[in-house]
């Protein structure tokens, strides 16, 4: 449900109260775009990527203070069209660890 959504009031509350923030484990992020605020966050873990959009994807990877992510969830199709956006854009992500369970009906 949306309810149970990080969305990107709460990242402003997570920036407010603990800014030196490095490992982040959520259930599915809203908007995953506003976690760029977090600019100590070394470590991701989504349960429920399958709402995020291959930019919101793309905006996680190319985080720069991004090392290790872990996505659940992930339909092939959106993965590589994630892929495929941050090639278009000539994006490189900074990540050293990738996990990624895929979920394709």
């Amino acid at each position: 449900a949306a309810s149970q959504a990080l969305s990107a009031a709460d990242v402003d509350q997570l920036v407010a109260r603990a800014p030196l923030l490095e490992h982040l484990q959520v259930r599915v992020i809203a908007d995953p775009g506003a976690l760029k605020q977090l600019q100590h966050l070394h470590t991701l873990c989504v349960a429920q990527c399958s709402s995020s959009g291959q930019s919101g994807l793309a905006k996680i990877l190319t985080m720069p203070s991004l090392r290790r992510v872990s996505l659940s969830q992930v339909r092939t199709a959106r993965w590589n069209a994630t892929l495929s956006v941050m090639a278009a854009l000539g994006a490189t992500s900074p990540l050293t660890a990738l996990e990624i369970f895929c979920a394709d009906s």
